[in-house]
């Protein structure tokens, strides 16, 4: 990698790929693959690629949310963005030094700001938490507020993080919606959610046994489920409602029945997160330990915020570096 220093030293690059900014600008990074002549055993450049980096001062911050309206009890990841093109959290929420991000809601009983990793009991502290999760508590609305600053000022324009040193801020009103139950005369299961295209296994405390039947009583519309002798179900393409029959035949005569609603909806957003728990003498740790090793639960959600059950998933993914 190689990075044009024509325009003085607009950034940096190490031999892993690692791209630095350090002051305002724009240059040329360069990337070739070499080898060597067989023959002659001379240096050359198979092949070669070139991409212009623009290193800039945040004009401003945006809140980038999936949805603006919730069910209580679900949960929700929202992140900062700049205003200008490809000013996403990739380009500015590894600075250093650091941004402070200060995450608020003007009324904190609708809903609930928890950084990334506090149910891992983590507390990392303002310095480029350019991400948090929501939780929705109660019904109501509220505004979901970002300041974002510097944590030094800089020492000439050039190295400026933020246009002038000052302050960017945003503002997003989301507002929490009860969820729809059936009260009298008891409480019901709420229905299954399936993504479109995606396989759900029920299991029953019977299975094995010789008498358990499934089948789809009723659809919304055309078939939007199906299922087979073992209790797969598979969803189809569009959304739209269906029961699925549960029946066990006893050995003494009688039937056992009951019904589940499966709704297959589509999906709003997926969200992240850690599945780990760190204990340690102080609680909750304000950093991430050195060598800690985390899985990475990924859940799906529909256009209200509720966690589907199955969804088809062809994740892809990228760290913003990986050294």
């Amino acid at each position: 990698y190689t990075i044009d220093s024509s325009a003085g030293a607009v950034a940096t690059v190490a031999s892993n790929g690692v791209v630095t900014a350090t002051q305002r600008g724009n240059t040329v990074l360069t990337a070739r693959a070499l080898g060597y002549l067989t023959d002659s055993g001379e240096a050359a450049v198979y092949s070669q690629d070139q991409v212009t980096i623009y290193v800039v001062a945040l004009r401003g911050i945006k809140i980038r949310a999936p949805l603006r309206r919730l069910v209580e009890g679900t949960w929700m990841s929202v992140f900062a963005a700049g205003r200008g093109d490809f000013e996403d959290p990739f380009a500015f929420c590894s600075a250093v030094p650091p941004l402070l991000f200060q995450w608020s809601v003007s009324n904190p009983h609708v809903i609930a700001v928890e950084s990334l990793f506090q149910q891992s009991g983590l507390q990392v502290t303002q310095e480029n938490a350019c991400a948090v999760r929501l939780m929705a508590l109660r019904p109501g609305q509220t505004s979901l507020r970002l300041q974002v600053r510097v944590l030094n000022t800089a020492s000439s324009p050039q190295y400026e993080q933020l246009l002038r040193d000052e302050a960017v801020s945003a503002e997003l009103q989301i507002e929490v919606v009860p969820r729809l139950e059936l009260v009298r005369p008891h409480a019901c299961v709420q229905p299954l959610l399936m993504g479109p295209n995606a396989q759900l296994p029920l299991k029953t405390n019977r299975d094995g046994d010789n008498g358990l039947n499934y089948e789809v009583l009723g659809s919304s519309k055309k078939p939007v489920i199906s299922i087979d002798n073992h209790g797969v179900v598979t969803s189809a393409g569009d959304s739209g409602r269906a029961t699925v029959g549960v029946a066990f035949q006893e050995d003494f005569g009688v039937k056992q029945t009951f019904a589940a609603l499966i709704e297959v909806v589509s999906i709003a957003y997926a969200m992240t997160k850690t599945d780990v728990e760190v204990h340690a003498a102080v609680q909750p740790l304000p950093y991430i330990p050195v060598g800690l090793e985390a899985r990475l639960k990924i859940t799906f959600h529909d256009g209200i915020g509720r966690k589907l059950d199955a969804a088809l998933s062809r994740l892809r993914w990228r760290p913003s570096r990986d050294d």
